[in-house]
């Protein structure tokens, strides 16, 4: 690279370097107290790495930014004109305040981007200056001696090759002296202000750049003097759905044949029906305790239910011997009344039990959750209507049959 090379200019005072370091070994060599020759390389070549060739293209590249940032600039300022010209009312200021604060957010962007454009350019410059002018300096030290004559005196003093009396005469008398001051002073002096200054330099740079705080471009809501509406915060995770109510579980099924009012014996050995039949049993026991001769139906019905047998639906056959079935029918009401006149038989407490109209139960207060339906009960065979009332007669009519059999 052509424009700033520092590994370039380092190596154009390479062998000023070499000179004055053998100068320095040949010293050494002779028992003088002097620097190390090492000491030399490495306080010259200090800078070596330095890559100016970028900060030259980072200044050109903020130039070029600086440039675009201007003509925006220069737009705004325009587009400022025409909308003041074009556009009136509360709106409008609005509209113009925001455009007028972006124009002086843009003249400080500008601003600072001029300033680090100068100050990038000043760093690289001053950088390359003292490059240069240690390079020169190292020369210029180097210049001061007779090297013609000293430099092969110090090479024969530390290879030990050619005349030594001549050579370490030379080195001892000539050379000595001069590595005494050009080194240890003007050297050590150039080296040192070159490496402080490189520092001061960065230092003034770093300065420079942090100086300016960042331009910020106002919102419509600050330009108005609205404080806009701060943002929803975001959602995390969807609300949870209310969780069901816990299934009850389903009440149990009542009593298909459970009624109203509690169910009330019947006697003769009938099953009790629903609460419904109530009535009719009670006529029922009524009518048999008529026909048996006693004062209710409850309290002098038999216990053991009567032997009715199931009734033949076919007609008797017609009996020639009139006689004789009028006989058996006498026999049959002498039995009957024997046993209607006989001691009955106790009956127990539950047997006993007067059936009357009953109190109305407590009302039953309903649960609050749905109970599912319960399952329909197989429809119950009607219960045949009681017989109208039948003489004795027919009753023994009945009894006829099973009899002679």
């Amino acid at each position: 690279m052509t424009g700033y090379d520092v590994d370039g200019a380092l190596a154009r005072g390479g062998p000023a370097v070499e000179v004055l370091s053998d100068y320095v070994a040949a010293c050494r060599a002779l028992g003088c107290t002097v620097t190390d020759p090492a000491q030399l390389h490495d306080a010259y070549t200090a800078e070596d790495g330095m890559d100016l060739g970028a900060l030259d293209a980072d200044c050109a590249a903020i130039t070029a930014a600086l440039g675009t940032v201007e003509e925006a600039a220069r737009l705004q300022e325009s587009a400022q004109a025409a909308l003041a010209a074009a556009w009136q009312g509360s709106g409008a200021d609005i509209a113009a305040q925001v455009i007028a604060a972006h124009a002086q957010s843009s003249e400080q962007t500008v601003s600072a981007l001029h300033r680090v454009a100068d100050t990038l350019t000043v760093l690289r410059d001053d950088l390359w200056h003292l490059v240069t002018g240690k390079v020169a300096a190292v020369q210029d030290i180097e210049d001061r001696a007779e090297r013609a004559q000293w430099w092969p005196a110090a090479r024969a003093v530390t290879t030990g090759a050619g005349a030594q009396d001549s050579a370490s005469e030379i080195v001892d008398g000539k050379v000595n002296p001069f590595v005494t001051v050009a080194i240890g002073s003007d050297w050590a002096e150039v080296m040192e202000s070159t490496k402080r200054s490189v520092r001061d330099a960065y230092d003034t740079a770093a300065a420079g750049l942090s100086a300016d705080q960042p331009a910020g471009f106002g919102s419509l809501g600050s330009a108005a003097g609205v404080t806009p509406a701060a943002a929803a915060p975001p959602v995390d995770a969807l609300a949870a759905a209310p969780a069901p109510a816990p299934a009850s579980a389903p009440a149990p099924a009542g009593d298909p044949f459970s009624g109203g009012l509690p169910l009330g014996g019947l006697g003769s050995g009938m099953s009790s029906v629903g609460g419904g039949f109530t009535g009719a049993g009670q006529q029922l026991a009524d009518l048999l305790g008529g026909l048996f001769g006693t004062g209710t139906g409850t309290d002098s019905i038999p216990d053991e239910p009567l032997d009715i047998g199931e009734r033949d639906t076919d007609e008797p056959e017609p009996d020639d011997d009139r006689e004789e079935d009028e006989g058996e029918e006498d026999d049959a009401d002498e039995e009957s009344e024997g046993e209607g006149e006989g001691e009955p038989t106790p009956v127990t407490a539950e047997k006993t039990e007067v059936v009357g109209p009953e109190p109305d139960p407590p009302a039953v207060t309903p649960v609050p959750e749905p109970v599912p339906a319960a399952p329909v009960a197989a429809p119950m065979a009607a219960e045949p209507p009681p017989e109208a009332p039948r003489t004795p007669c027919e009753i023994a009519a009945d009894e006829l049959p099973q009899a002679g059999g």
